[in-house]
């Protein structure tokens, strides 16, 4: 079954590496501490939250606020699984919600289509999908920060003139 989820999902994988490593990177800029990366990509999975927290981390904002700000764009989730539930027909109110809790939007397209085409492909198999897709992710943001805490300093600073210049032209 493993395989099969692989085999399905390993394009998202490819993206999850764009997207994991600027995330490890700007984690490194902000001063976070490694236990602060693991806790953050262990239970936290929304991109955009992470690169908001941040950011806003960044910025100097209160935490309150930062709190606020990522409660609300992360109330999609909300919507998703309210969407799928009525596809995992059979699933027990606990594997419904495990799927539910593990969401990410990418996982939700791939596992709503499945469902919706009938395909072999129910609660376990969604639930699988998203624990690959968190680990992934979590594995590769937490691989760059590591690797890049000593050149994140300097690549942003780096890309910041390169900015600075295009705009200056």
């Amino acid at each position: 079954m493993v395989l099969k989820i692989v085999r399905t999902v390993w394009p998202v994988m490819l993206t999850y590496v764009a997207i994991g490593a600027p995330c490890g990177m700007i984690m490194g800029q902000t001063g976070m501490e490694p236990w602060m990366v693991f806790a953050l990509s262990s239970t936290f999975v929304t991109g955009s939250g992470q690169f908001m927290i941040c950011n806003l981390w960044l910025a100097g904002v209160p935490a309150a606020s930062i709190v606020a700000s990522v409660a609300a764009i992360s109330s999609r989730f909300a919507l998703y699984s309210a969407s799928i539930a009525p596809h995992l027909t059979g699933a027990s109110k606990r594997q419904t919600l495990a799927v539910a809790a593990t969401l990410t939007e990418e996982a939700y397209g791939i596992s709503l289509a499945k469902l919706v085409e009938g395909e072999d492909w129910g609660p376990r198999e969604s639930f699988v999908l998203n624990v690959i897709l968190i680990a992934h992710y979590r594995f590769t943001f937490k691989l760059v920060y590591v690797a890049g805490k000593g050149h994140a300093r300097r690549l942003g600073s780096e890309i910041c003139k390169l900015a600075h210049v295009k705009v200056a032209q």
